[in-house]
């Protein structure tokens, strides 16, 4: 019987440890409230944008077009994104 459930545990485990632990279980915030979906785009990938450099550290020290760095920057943009986003208002 425990020979079944191993399996199950472990991959139970990598799930639960997976997660990334800084961003929170309802990882999108509203930022403000804005008259024009453009504005309000413009205003999350701002957002987004300042996230994903502070995240960097100490690679945001390195040429803005180092490759390592675009990739890093990238990375973090697309994860930082992911917790904005703009709501059409009822």
């Amino acid at each position: 019987m425990t020979r079944r459930r191993a399996p199950w545990i472990v991959l139970l485990w990598f799930l639960v440890t997976s997660r990334d632990p800084s961003v929170p279980l309802d990882d999108w915030q509203v930022t403000g409230q804005f008259p024009t979906s453009d504005i309000c785009d413009q205003a999350r990938e701002g957002t987004a944008g300042e996230a994903a450099s502070r995240e960097l550290g100490a690679m945001a020290t390195l040429d803005a077009q180092n490759p390592a760095r675009l990739v890093a920057y990238d990375k973090a943009y697309r994860r930082v994104s992911a917790r904005y986003r703009c709501v059409e208002q009822e």
